[in-house]
């Protein structure tokens, strides 16, 4: 075909198979209706109906359009072979028989032979498997190493010579109550939180600023430390993780009460990039680090088009849009406390109270006057309205007396809200607006006849029904200048009242005071705040500039005493709920057909249905929760996996669909996805399952037949060994200088600043100034979720250990601390050397060498200090 064969489609639509026919194209959706063929758009495009003609240039004759109809009532039969050779499988088929489709079910507990090893039920599973392949599992690591792999894992920390030494004496006597005792004991550890929230602030696109931002916008999330330390709670008490989700997409819609410190669980959707205020690209962001992060499902490819190979199409993406389109996120944020009233500075209130009052004197100067320049343009703004929303809006600064889009956008949000019930003021304006163009002059009268009329007249505004009746109507333009007439002079009347009497506080005339409740009112347009309104750019572009200046001053003092208190980045439901449609190709000045707002309909038909309440935040994150969901289980007992072995059950742990890898043990996934949600979605007890496994216990020694039979270690005959990624790299370097500060919690601090002893974690992430050494060491982008941090071993590495100065300090520092523990003899200083760097005595060749390196210089200890913190038992995990 032409225009809708394979090679070319115009609007998306192909004609040359029944279901691409029924499946249809962008702009109207399904081309045929089987259950209404009369109704089908293909039919009436080829009767020229509407405003789709085809073909456009020449109408077809009316026996060949009759044709059609007829072929149409019949049922639309099609050849046999309507699926050529080189046309891609339908993803839809393809999905039905994919592993991620099915239900998450129970699974039985394999038999296997080797009956000892099985400490946990996951053993049983896995040696199936090998006992399959026909190789055995690897013995048990010893009990240093394990204890010191449990505590990288767990709390990302080495272990003490004390702690090692009491395991090594429990361990003697029974081994697998030694285990349980050591995880129990760094569950409770709250270093067990911290190293868990690092991995899923990967997960969350977590950063303490912004990226790219507008003029004059705050760059800095001052607060995005609150939701790192949710995170952080989050983990050390061991919230469910059903829980965990529901308070990260809809927290404002479970709180009751004053307490609303789980408010900062909303950073996961609030911290993301800004995009130079991209509204789309923001929202894009956000189904991404929802999809791909909590249920491992890319729809975030289906922005322009179809998703190429998972059955997710262009509805089910701008689905999702139209509920982050139904947020906004408030410029001022709110404080955390479980108090009504929470304090709002925790230091001296004289000092805050004199920083606040010269930023305040800036607000009395330029936000009232803004206000009644904006009031007495009414007539231009309302004129505005008629043009309706526009679609790709970034606020821009306004020179004087330029129209803010974005204050017609509020116009509108207003008006919009005005449709509820009958209200006084501007029921004549929805009447009349729901005139036909062609129609409004005849029409006009009789609508405000009609309104004047009924029994709701007694409660419309009189000003307005004689305003309108008097004035010549021939379209809305003319309905909005009667309008904005009647509200600037009635805003130029209190203007002279409160001049005659400061006091006043309403005007005299109540159906006048109803005209000034528009434009001062609670729920006015007007009523916004100083943040609000410069975030609008609604100030003249050097107003604004200064303004928001005074600001970022003002939040860099506040922030900088250290004595701010706790807020959260929080997204609420707006006034307003969007209805979305689908942007064509992806543009928003190109809308299609409308979609409801709902899950993804992979979910299948009970999750996806349309949101019912507010924007429907809640309600998604319920489906995403729900035990029929197949994807949300398995994705996270995936990804804790993966931090215990190195690897996944399946590798791709941000993309279950078509596209991603299978996984190795399919049965023990379900297993342990149907055990986690039965037993409280709890990933302590996961770790539990995990960590005190044979598998998990087993030595990391490479053995030459079983890498003949699987080199991949995909059948997990061994432990995988692995180097330690950069935040416990840098705290192991600090703990055994004996310098790190193990407080929890707490804002964010430079990595780059001097003094900062603190753990990784409290590093500040700057998104446009991130620290090379983190990119060095493979810490993952802020910029985008991320489903797992690359691997990579460059000269680079070694060399920043060898030269780097605040390697060389803490190379200082431990020489320092292993020679004051040593009392200055070299046998004894370079054991405790190796206690503190790795774990163990110094062996007596180890002796010998440090002996003799130090005897003419005893300043060479920190070159020796320095040699373990480069080596690779340091470095790595067994």
């Amino acid at each position: 075909m032409k225009c809708h064969g394979l090679k070319k489609q115009e609007s998306g639509l192909r004609l040359d198979s029944l279901p691409a026919a029924r499946k249809g194209g962008e702009l109207a959706g399904p081309a045929i209706n089987l259950d209404r063929p009369l109704q089908s758009p293909l039919l009436r495009a080829i009767r020229h109906e509407g405003d789709l003609a085809m073909p456009p240039q020449e109408k077809l004759s009316p026996p060949e359009i009759q044709a059609v109809t007829r072929w149409l009532q019949s049922g639309a039969p099609w050849p046999q072979r309507d699926v050529s050779p080189t046309q891609r499988p339908d993803p839809a088929e393809a999905w039905r028989d994919h592993w991620a489709a099915r239900p998450v079910k129970p699974q039985r507990v394999p038999s296997v032979r080797a009956e000892d090893r099985v400490y946990t039920p996951l053993d049983a599973f896995v040696l199936a498997n090998l006992e399959q392949a026909g190789i055995a599992g690897s013995p048990l690591a010893d009990s240093r190493t394990l204890i010191r792999r449990a505590h990288f894992v767990l709390s990302g920390l080495p272990p003490t010579r004390d702690e090692i030494e009491r395991f090594q004496a429990a361990y003697r006597d029974d081994p697998q109550s030694a285990m349980a005792e050591l995880v129990d004991q760094l569950l409770a550890s709250p270093h067990y939180g911290e190293r868990w929230t690092r991995h899923w602030l990967d997960v969350a696109r977590y950063a303490d600023t912004k990226g790219y931002v507008r003029l004059n916008e705050q760059a800095n999330f001052y607060y995005a430390y609150t939701y790192r330390d949710y995170v952080l709670s989050a983990f050390n008490n061991d919230l469910p993780y059903d829980q965990f989700v529901l308070e990260q997409l809809a927290a404002d819609k479970l709180i009751t009460g004053h307490d609303n410190r789980r408010l900062a669980a909303l950073g996961f959707l609030t911290l993301g990039r800004r995009f130079t205020g991209n509204q789309h690209d923001i929202i894009d962001d956000r189904i991404d680090v929802v999809t791909r992060g909590l249920m491992g499902i890319t729809v975030s490819c289906a922005r322009c088009h179809d998703h190429k190979f998972d059955p997710i199409g262009t509805a089910d993406y701008y689905s999702l849009y139209g509920m982050f389109a139904s947020t906004s996120e408030p410029s001022d944020l709110p404080y955390l406390s479980r108090d009504a009233h929470p304090p709002k500075f925790l230091g001296a209130m004289t000092e805050y109270k004199a920083k606040r009052a010269e930023l305040d004197a800036l607000i009395d100067a330029y936000l009232p006057a803004t206000l009644d320049m904006l009031r007495a343009d009414t007539t231009r703004y309302l004129r505005g309205v008629l043009s309706g929303r526009k679609v790709f809006l970034v606020p821009l600064p306004a020179a004087k007396g330029e129209l803010r889009q974005t204050f017609v956008e509020r116009w509108v949000e207003y008006l919009e809200g005005c449709r509820r019930g009958t209200h006084p003021v501007f029921a004549a304006w929805h009447a009349l607006q729901n005139i036909p163009t062609g129609e409004f002059p005849k029409s006009a009268v009789s609508v405000l006849t009609t309104l004047r009329q009924t029994q709701t007249a007694s409660r419309l505004n009189p000003l307005v029904l004689r305003a309108l009746a008097a004035a010549d109507l021939a379209s809305m333009t003319d309905v909005a200048n009667v309008y904005g007439q009647l509200l600037e002079s009635t805003h130029s009347a209190w203007q002279t009242a409160i001049q005659d009497d400061p006091g006043l506080t309403a005007l005299p005339n109540e159906d006048r005071e109803q005209l000034r409740q528009v434009l001062y009112g609670t729920d006015s347009p007007f009523a916004i705040t100083p943040r609000e309104a410069l975030d609008a750019y609604l100030l003249d572009a050097d107003w604004n500039m200064k303004l928001s200046k005074a600001y970022l001053d003002f939040d860099a003092w506040l922030i900088g005493t250290g004595k701010a208190a706790r807020r959260a980045h929080v997204l609420l439901d707006s006034k307003r709920i969007h209805e979305p449609h689908v942007f064509i190709r992806g543009n928003p000045e190109r809308t299609g057909q409308r979609v409801p707002r709902a899950a993804p309909r992979l979910l299948g038909k009970p999750l996806s249905a349309p949101f019912r309440s507010g924007s429907g935040r809640l309600e998604l994150a319920r489906a995403v929760v729900d035990p029929r969901n197949p994807f949300t289980a398995r994705v996270i007992v995936n990804r804790v996996w993966k931090h215990h072995f190195g690897s996944g059950l399946f590798q791709t742990t941000s993309n279950i669909g078509l596209r991603g890898s299978p996984p190795t043990h399919p049965r023990l996934l379900d297993f342990l996805a149907q055990r986690f949600m039965e037993e409280g979605w709890s990933i302590k007890q996961l770790h539990r399952w995990i960590v005190l496994s044979s598998t998990w216990q087993q030595s990391s020694v490479d053995r030459a037949d079983c890498r003949e039979i699987d080199p991949a270690n995909s059948l997990l005959w061994r432990a995988n060994r692995r180097r330690i990624d950069f935040e416990t790299l840098r705290d192991s370097l600090l703990m055994a200088s004996g310098r790190l500060n193990l407080t929890v919690g707490g804002p964010s601090i430079p990595l780059t600043q001097a003094d900062n002893v603190r753990r990784t974690l409290y590093g500040q992430i700057n998104r446009g100034k991130l620290p090379k050494v983190l990119r060095l060491f493979d810490v993952a982008s802020p910029d985008i979720h991320s489903p797992g941090r690359p691997q990579t071993t460059v000269p680079q590495q070694a060399l920043y250990l060898l030269n780097n100065a605040f390697v060389i300090q803490e190379a200082q520092s431990l020489a320092g601390r292993a020679r004051a523990a040593g009392n200055g003899t070299p046998h004894s200083t370079a054991n405790h050397l190796y206690w503190f760097a790795l774990g163990r005595p110094a062996m007596s060749e180890e002796l010998k060498q440090c002996a003799d390196y130090v005897a003419d210089d005893p300043t060479a200890w920190a070159e020796i200090a320095q040699s373990l913190l480069v080596s690779n038992e340091f470095l790595f995990i067994d």
